[in-house]
């Protein structure tokens, strides 16, 4: 294999690695406040847990106002992680299979 198909099955690789890692570890949600006219805008930092780990949330008791949105909602990272991760390895069947495959001419016809 050459070894510009080696840097391509090396980078798919460390995506669906990088996506695998990122569906089990927690992260940061910065969530607005819905405040009223004539306040100047706030936010809250939230510690979010893991998309395919625990449901925690991390954050101040309670908040002035009230949040503009969910502060942990990992139902579109259930879904695009997965996704990612497959695109990742597809990636690298296309990559590895070139030069393999045979363009398809369609039925002989005898004379």
């Amino acid at each position: 294999m050459s070894q510009t198909r080696w840097l391509l099955v090396i980078g798919f690789a460390a995506y669906a690695v990088y996506m695998v890692i990122r569906g089990f570890t927690g992260y940061t949600s910065v969530v607005g406040l819905t405040v009223p006219s004539g306040v100047a805008a706030k936010s809250v930092t939230v510690h979010c847990g893991a998309p395919f780990g625990s449901a925690r949330v991390h954050g101040p008791a309670t908040t002035p106002y009230p949040l503009s949105r969910s502060a942990c909602d990992t139902t579109q990272m259930r879904i695009i992680l997965p996704v990612d991760v497959l695109l990742g390895l597809l990636g690298i069947a296309v990559v590895t299979s070139w030069g393999r495959w045979t363009p398809f001419s369609g039925p002989q016809l005898r004379s």
